[in-house]
């Protein structure tokens, strides 16, 4: 089914994308759209698409605000043990730290692209309020960790694509492979939406998007922000390579 969908929502590109080395590359747009993450009443979606060339990660960030500690964490996407996709999240619950976790089936290290789109609505109940796709097919709306976040706590961490920055831009959980197209919209995004993110070609004024950095520059340490508002991601250390199925 997940084939299926990729083969008929995806159109074969080689334009240029960004290839990070799992050893030190990052890019980082520094503390931004902390409000349309954290707090009461936030919803939002992130999008992008990913290769992932290390077959078991563990902690292979892909984008996040995150550096490693509870207190200054916010979220992420990363490849996780076994190759799995899992968007986690941290906030307060009961005046501790905690977090909640929700994982996909294995794809990482395959060679092949993949959509990847997590969505959260904090006004929704714990068990309903966050959903994961994978090429467009919805695989888990069931945190699997106890003691979920009731909302997401606000943080100074760094937005980065590629790793985990800490604030003073060391990093650390870097991931290996591509990442392309990351998009942010403020709002909870449809199965149908997501699949139209597969495919679309954004211009910047789109309802509810508040970040899309394309990633197809070909060159050069910027990548630019579609939302003429928003922030551009500088780049450290990363390969720019064509993008391919």
């Amino acid at each position: 089914m997940r084939a299926a969908l990729r083969t008929l929502l995806w159109t074969p590109s080689t334009r240029p994308t960004v290839l990070y080395d799992g050893t030190d590359d990052y890019a980082q747009a520094g503390n931004v759209l902390d409000s349309t993450f954290a707090g009461v009443g936030k919803k939002f979606t992130v999008t992008a698409w990913i290769r992932s060339d290390r077959a078991s990660g563990w902690n292979d960030i892909i984008v996040g605000k995150y550096d490693g500690n509870l207190p200054a964490a916010e979220f992420f996407f990363r490849v996780s043990t076994g190759g799995k996709i899992e968007f986690v999240w941290y906030g307060a619950l009961s005046g501790a730290s905690a977090e909640g976790v929700l994982g996909s089936s294995a794809i990482g290290g395959d060679g092949k692209l993949h959509h990847v789109a997590a969505s959260y609505d904090q006004t929704q109940a714990l068990d309903s309020n966050v959903a994961l796709y994978v090429d467009g097919v919805l695989e888990s709306m069931t945190p699997t960790d106890t003691g979920v976040p009731v909302s997401i706590q606000t943080s100074i961490t760094p937005l980065a694509i590629g790793a985990a920055v800490w604030q003073d831009n060391s990093s650390h959980s870097w991931f290996k492979g591509l990442v392309d197209e990351v998009h942010i919209y403020s709002a909870v995004l449809t199965a149908a939406q997501v699949k139209a993110d597969m495919v679309a070609q954004l211009q910047g004024n789109e309802a509810n998007l508040v970040s899309a950095w394309r990633c197809n520059e070909g060159g050069g340490l910027t990548l630019a922000n579609r939302v003429a508002t928003a922030v551009a991601m500088t780049a450290i250390g990363i390969t720019w390579q064509r993008r391919q199925k």
